[in-house]
């Protein structure tokens, strides 16, 4: 820049998507950004705050907002890992059937220690679960096209 081999130019923050990482974006924005990206499903890998963020549906860091942003008729799942005690806890409970509500499908952590921790389950056990979950979604529009289609004469 001091030898003039760059020139920085103004951008209206409108239009500077590219900075996702680094400055919120308004829900709009973020949700064009988001279909812009073709994205079919997310996992996410999250802790009880989060998983509580999520379930009041607040927006303090970019997982979060893309969540708050995210087109419900796409999958969306979660794979939570925390501590035993707070996996039992009423708020969990609760928080477990807003996040339902949503249509957010829960892959629920594993004990470990004993009893002590819950895990994220195994990178192949979120596969398939994602892969079942696209199949049966695969089979259902099929059979509602197929219903539809041959109900008309």
């Amino acid at each position: 820049m001091m030898n003039d081999l760059v020139k920085l130019l103004p951008m209206s923050s409108t239009n500077q998507l590219a900075d996702i990482y680094t400055k919120a974006l308004i829900p709009v924005s973020l949700f064009n950004f988001l279909c812009k990206l073709l994205l079919q499903a997310l996992h996410l890998s999250m802790a009880g705050m989060r998983f509580t963020n999520i379930a009041g549906g607040l927006c303090d860091d970019l997982l979060t907002t893309i969540v708050r942003a995210w087109d419900y008729r796409k999958p969306l799942f979660v794979a939570p890992s925390m501590s035993t005690c707070i996996w039992r806890n009423s708020f969990t409970e609760e928080h477990l059937g807003e996040i339902d509500g949503l249509g957010i499908m829960l892959i629920p952590p594993v004990p470990v220690n004993g009893d002590l921790e819950r895990a994220m389950v195994e990178p192949a056990t979120i596969i398939s679960r994602v892969k079942a979950s696209y199949k049966k979604q695969k089979m259902e529009q099929k059979e509602g096209s197929s219903s539809t289609s041959s109900g008309q004469v």
